[in-house]
């Protein structure tokens, strides 16, 4: 994996204050490749931390963690990395990373933290501990996971560092930061220069459906640009990509129908 200079900095940074601090953010902007940061920040991590397994929290319903997880057997196959179901049934080893969806740990309804026959996370975590094993917490999206619930999952790995990664970081005073600008990853021509918002879209439109007066303007800019890429000799079809509110299946329907 060829790596930028930006993200090389930001991991070297994130391995030289590893162990001076017990809390980093990594303030990384959208298409800065911070996924990417800290799958290779955790594998030189592993290299020189032998009693140390990585926790890394995603937001969520869910898949998210899955997808983190696939990164890192995709670029780092070399590492081994365990569910939260897979914990459960075979423990927390040194140099595992372990990818942890909030809701599995947070709901009220889930079993990883319900006292059972069978060992629960608290019991793996407090059998890792007693052979040796110290915990890194990762926490992807961090501003979004600020619960009293989320707090006490945290506490029980009891870990020496966490790093809590957003592109839109709360509370960084007196907190060390490794921070990313825009202006660096735009320099790599990871991120566009500019943005247009609604391009087209005025007040006074009378369209009664702000999706469907979106969703029109939005396939008419993209029959544009395809009709430029013709011109030029490109066989391109340029994509309409549709963000919607989280959790707003009303938004989503309309979007589809």
């Amino acid at each position: 994996m060829i790596l930028k200079e930006f993200q090389e900095e930001a991991i070297r940074d994130l391995l030289d204050y590893t162990d001076s601090e017990k809390l980093i953010i990594l303030d990384s902007p959208t298409g800065s490749g911070k996924t990417i940061i800290l799958i290779n920040y955790i594998d030189r991590l592993l290299d020189i931390k032998d009693n140390t397994a990585v926790i890394w929290f995603t937001p969520g319903a869910g898949e998210l963690e899955e997808q983190s997880q696939e990164k890192m057997n995709r670029f780092i196959p070399n590492r081994k990395t365990k569910t939260i179901d897979q914990v459960l049934t075979q423990g927390i080893e040194a140099k595992d990373t372990i990818f942890v969806n909030w809701e599995k740990v947070t709901k009220s309804d889930n079993n990883a933290l319900k006292d059972s026959e069978r060992d629960n996370l608290k019991d793996k975590v407090r059998k890792a501990k007693l052979q040796g094993t110290e915990f890194i917490i990762i926490i992807d999206e961090e501003h979004k996971n600020d619960t009293k619930k989320a707090k006490s999952v945290i506490d029980l790995f009891d870990a020496k560092l966490q790093i809590r990664a957003s592109a839109t970081p709360d509370n960084l005073t007196g907190v060390k930061v490794v921070k990313i600008t825009e202006k660096e990853v735009i320099a790599e021509g990871l991120i566009t220069k500019s943005i247009y918002v609604n391009e087209g879209a005025v007040e006074t439109d009378t369209e009664s459906n702000e999706t469907k007066l979106l969703l029109k303007l939005a396939v008419e800019k993209q029959k544009e640009i395809q009709k430029e890429y013709s011109r030029i000799g490109k066989n391109i079809n340029p994509m309409v990509l549709i963000q919607v509110p989280n959790n707003d299946d009303n938004v989503i329907i309309e979007v589809e129908e």
